[in-house]
């Protein structure tokens, strides 16, 4: 397949692997981040912190309160194991929940983790 040059899409185990499939790339699927903690860092933000996974390149991280109604993406790129969601805007105390995958960006495609466990911090505005 990737002699001719078409794109791929293989779920292992809840992790993605995006481009051409090789046994090269289809082996280096990073592990999901461990140790996820979510602490109030203002009435308005959360800090989100987690081990660091061998071989990734990024993280994404979601999150959830009651007003984004479901899983919603952080905005900033994520290069190191910590992430402050900053705007979080809910009239009234309100819980917010995290999670967070590995990306591993290599020339032959991009593999994605399986989310990790999720934290959760109670946020008071």
């Amino acid at each position: 397949m990737a002699a001719c040059g078409v794109a791929a899409i293989a779920l292992t185990a809840g992790a993605m692997v995006v481009g051409p499939q090789t046994p090269a790339n289809a082996a280096v699927v990073p592990a999901a981040p461990t140790r996820l903690k979510a602490v109030a860092a203002s009435a308005t933000s959360a800090k989100v912190s987690w081990t660091a996974v061998p071989g990734a390149t990024r993280y994404e991280l979601q999150y959830s309160t009651p007003s984004s109604y479901g899983w919603k993406a952080e905005t900033c790129t994520i290069r190191g194991t910590t992430c402050v969601s900053t705007g979080l805007m809910d009239p009234y105390p309100y819980p917010y929940q995290c999670r967070v995958r590995a990306v591993s960006v290599l020339p032959t495609g991009t593999t994605y983790s399986a989310w990790s466990d999720t934290a959760s911090v109670w946020l008071d505005p």
